[in-house]
C-alpha cells in the first residue's frame, strides 16, 4: 500500500498494517530520546477508528507516566472504512478527558502548523506528551477495494472538495495576496510534471529480488566470545538480562537498533 514507506535519513518509520501498532514503538523511541537527553520529538499518527485498539490506551498511558517527548495525532475522518465513528470513538464516549486533547480543523494548514509549533516548544521544554484530535475529511474511498458512494450521500461527497487542505490553503494564500493564481498554476504544473517524471523512472527500475527480502532488516548480532555466566542455576530473566548487557557492551548502537 502507498502509505507504507520509510526514510532513515528523514527519520520516518513506516506505519504498520495492524492498526494502532505503531504507537508503542513510537513511545519506545521517545523514551530513548528522553534517556539520552536529546531535544528530538516523536510524532505518531493514528486513525479515529483505531483509537479503540488496546495499543492506543497503553501508549497514551505510558507516554503520560514517563512524560515522553511525543505528539499523538488522531486523524479523525469520521469513518473506519465504511463504519461511521463520530459517535463511537473514545473521545465521543467520554472515555478520554476532553481537556487533554486539542481539537484542530485539519483543512486549515496554518492552524495545524501553529498548534504543532506550540506543542513542539512545550514538549522540548519537558512538558511531556501532547495530544491532537484533528477533524478532517477522507477525500476518496478507503482503498481501491472500497466504494464510499455505497455508504455516503451524494451531497456529502459533493462537499468533500471544500475540505481539501490543498485547495483551502491555495484559496487563502491567493486571497491574502501571498501568491497569484498564475503562481499557483505554475507550481501545480511543476509538481505534477515532477511526479510524472519520477513515476516513469520508477516504472523502468528492476523489480526487487526475493533474495533481498531480509536485507538490512536487522544487523547480525555481535559475537560474544567471553563467558557470560558460569555454570549453575539461574532465573531465565537474569540470563536474558546479562546476555543483553553483554551484547550492548560489544556493540551498543547496532545491537540496540537490531533488537528494537
Amino acid at each position: 500500500m502507498p502509505s507504507h514507506y520509510s526514510d532513515a535519513d528523514l527519520h520516518i518509520w513506516s506505519v504498520p498494517t495492524p492498526t494502532g501498532s505503531q504507537l508503542l514503538p513510537a513511545c519506545g523511541i521517545a523514551w530513548g530520546i528522553k534517556l539520552d537527553g536529546k531535544k528530538n520529538v516523536v510524532v505518531t499518527t493514528i486513525g479515529d477508528a483505531a483509537t479503540r485498539q488496546g495499543d492506543f490506551f497503553e501508549a497514551i498511558c505510558f507516554a503520560k507516566e514517563k512524560k515522553l517527548p511525543v505528539l499523538f495525532v488522531v486523524e479523525d475522518n469520521a469513518y473506519g472504512i465504511s463504519m461511521p465513528t463520530r459517535k463511537t470513538n473514545p473521545l465521543a464516549l467520554d472515555i478520554l478527558e476532553q481537556e487533554n486533547w486539542r481539537h484542530i480543523e485539519g483543512q486549515d494548514v496554518q492552524q495545524v502548523y501553529d498548534a504543532t509549533a506550540e506543542a513542539f516548544e512545550k514538549i522540548r521544554a519537558g512538558g511531556g506528551p501532547f495530544f491532537f484530535w484533528i477533524k478532517m475529511e477522507r477525500l476518496s474511498s478507503h482503498t481501491s477495494s472500497d466504494d464510499q458512494k455505497l455508504y455516503r450521500t451524494a451531497e456529502e461527497l459533493r462537499d468533500l472538495e471544500k475540505s481539501d487542505p490543498l485547495a483551502f490553503w491555495k484559496d487563502r494564500l491567493i486571497k491574502e495576496g501571498v501568491i497569484t493564481q498564475k503562481d499557483y498554476a505554475e507550481l501545480d504544473n511543476e509538481i505534477k510534471e515532477r511526479v510524472r517524471r519520477e513515476y516513469a523512472e520508477a516504472e523502468k527500475a528492476e523489480d526487487p529480488s526475493p533474495n533481498e527480502l531480509l536485507a538490512n532488516v536487522t544487523k547480525p548480532p555481535p559475537k560474544l566470545e567471553k563467558e557470560i555466566l558460569p555454570p549453575g542455576k539461574y532465573r531465565i530473566g537474569d540470563t536474558v538480562n546479562r546476555t543483553l548487557h553483554a551484547g550492548l557492551e560489544e556493540d551498543r548502537f547496532g545491537f540496540c537498533s537490531a533488537k528494537i
